[in-house]
């Protein structure tokens, strides 16, 4: 059975809900101590806790570890079906995670400072800030499958 781009979405749906829920419920502790949480600040450094510059980090890491995970899935499933698996993690998938992990880290902060430059500093709620992190971490669970599973799909295609 051949996996398809359609499977691989449907996967990284289910599993963007399920860290969206855990990385929102994180985020929402250092959110519940604040009145109103600011989406951005105006500076380049601050000490405040800002919706943006949880989600920058955020998108960083969880698409670091997810296309691990991710790549490690793929690799049990050609194995299983008997097929041969893609280069080592440790040669080829580490690049792959890190290529994914930069190119999240560098959209979240394009729009953070899209956001800032245009919008400026909004304030919000917690549970609203909690909401966005939630989108966010959603966001960039899909990402982080589609882009692994696509890439080791495109790369067993060209052999």
């Amino acid at each position: 059975m051949k996996v398809t781009q359609r499977q691989v979405i449907r996967n990284s749906i289910a599993g963007g809900a399920i860290n969206g829920a855990i990385n929102g419920g994180i985020s929402a502790m250092s959110f519940f101590r604040q009145d109103e949480v600011p989406i951005t600040l105006d500076s380049i450094s601050n000490q405040e806790v800002t919706v943006f510059g949880q989600g920058v980090l955020l998108a960083f890491m969880l698409t670091l570890i997810l296309t691990g995970i991710n790549y490690a899935g793929v690799v049990k499933a050609l194995k299983k079906k008997g097929e041969s698996a893609p280069p080592p993690f440790w040669t080829w998938g580490a690049r792959l995670a890190l290529r994914n992990a930069l190119a999240a880290f560098g959209a979240a902060m394009i729009i953070a400072v899209l956001w800032q430059r245009f919008v400026s500093t909004v304030m919000v709620s917690p549970t609203v800030a909690t909401a966005i992190l939630f989108v966010m971490a959603f966001l960039f669970t899909v990402y982080a499958g589609v882009a692994t599973a696509g890439t080791m799909l495109e790369m067993r295609k060209s052999e």
